[in-house]
């Protein structure tokens, strides 16, 4: 049994590394789930075990955080924001500026959590539109979000349940 959870392992690990497995359809949230479904069918963990590694508060914080973004997209306020910081795409130095402050400081009045899945898509909307590359703004975002967290109990999710 302790060989078969070595090689889920490492075969969830390799899949959860690519990007996407094109033959098989997996993309990473996908590949880590049927990891913890094999741990189960194989007896690496019961399903007991495997139900109390969840944690559901985290899950529900995370999933209140998506409902709230999605709201955002109904209502226009992604566009609205937007098309405020539209100009910045010109000045690609001033845009990183932008997105890192203002995620720093929003992180630390929301959770960095929340930054991030709120903030992405904007970032990727905006360096697309401005004919930049999205990965280091992408970063940007998830350092300065990570970073302003740290300044109250409410920026950080694990903060807000210990706190």
């Amino acid at each position: 049994m302790r060989w078969s959870g070595v090689v889920i392992f490492l075969v969830t690990y390799l899949l959860v590394s690519a990007r996407r497995v094109g033959w098989l359809g997996l993309d990473r949230p996908a590949a880590a789930l049927l990891g913890a479904v094999a741990c189960v069918a194989a007896g690496v963990l019961s399903p007991d075990d495997a139900l109390a590694a969840v944690d559901g508060d985290t899950l529900l914080l995370l999933m209140g955080v998506m409902g709230m973004g999605a709201f955002l997209v109904v209502d226009g306020f992604f566009e609205a924001v937007e098309a405020r910081l539209a100009p910045l795409t010109a000045r690609p130095a001033r845009l990183l500026g932008a997105i890192v402050w203002g995620a720093g400081g929003l992180a630390a009045l929301i959770t960095n959590d929340a930054v991030c899945l709120l903030g992405a898509p904007l970032v990727v909307r905006l360096t697309r539109r401005g004919g930049l590359p999205p990965v280091p703004y992408l970063l940007a975002l998830a350092t300065a979000a990570n970073t302003g967290s740290a300044a109250t109990l409410v920026g950080n999710p694990q903060n807000m349940l210990c706190g």
